[in-house]
């Protein structure tokens, strides 16, 4: 029987998730964590704060009939961290910086806006920041990952492996470096 369980942390800014999840984050004044899936599951499902970084993971290994979804709502997000096969949306940022991680299989999507974008891609992962409007951007994909940005001032882009970059908007300075077989490509 599915359900819906929420759940009570205190403020955090630097979120970490580890494992096979769809995570929903939503940048707004109010916190809010709501976990949905199989009922004799979500109490595997771990959400915790350890200093100021929410942890998202189970305690075991196991095969649930449908993807665990975890919501999020917090006030300020400055780091996301992805390892394994999460699918993770992030709407609604409006702040200084935000740095992601990705590392894995792991997508992300993301859209608001910040002055200062760092994005680490290694393995397969792929970052979709067209609609995350950014003045600074330092974006890095090892492996086979792709990144999708929109820079207005600065990018500076490095590919090592067969992944791929694309950036939107007319930075005034564009750095680039790629070893392998990935391109980098202005839209």
């Amino acid at each position: 029987m599915e359900k819906t369980e929420k759940r009570n942390v205190p403020a955090f800014t630097s979120i970490e998730v580890d494992g096979a999840f769809n995570v929903y984050i939503e940048c707004q004044k109010k916190r809010l964590i709501e976990v949905r899936g199989d009922s004799n599951i979500l109490p595997n499902i771990i959400t915790r704060v350890k200093g100021n970084t929410l942890q998202i993971t189970s305690n075991r290994s196991m095969c649930p009939k449908r993807l665990l979804e975890v919501k999020v709502s917090a006030d300020n997000i400055e780091k996301l961290s992805v390892s394994g096969s999460v699918d993770l949306s992030i709407s609604g940022v409006n702040n200084n910086s935000l740095d992601i991680r990705v590392d894995g299989a792991g997508d992300i999507k993301a859209s608001g806006k910040t002055k200062n974008l760092k994005i680490d891609v290694s393995g397969s992962g792929d970052i979709k920041a067209k609609e995350l409007k950014a003045e600074n951007i330092d974006v890095s994909v090892n492996g086979a990952g792709n990144a999708v940005v929109n820079a207005s001032r600065k990018l500076k882009a490095e590919i090592n492996g067969a992944g791929d970059i694309t950036y939107y908007g007319n930075p005034r300075e564009v750095i680039k470096e790629v070893s392998g077989a990935g391109d980098i490509i202005k839209r």
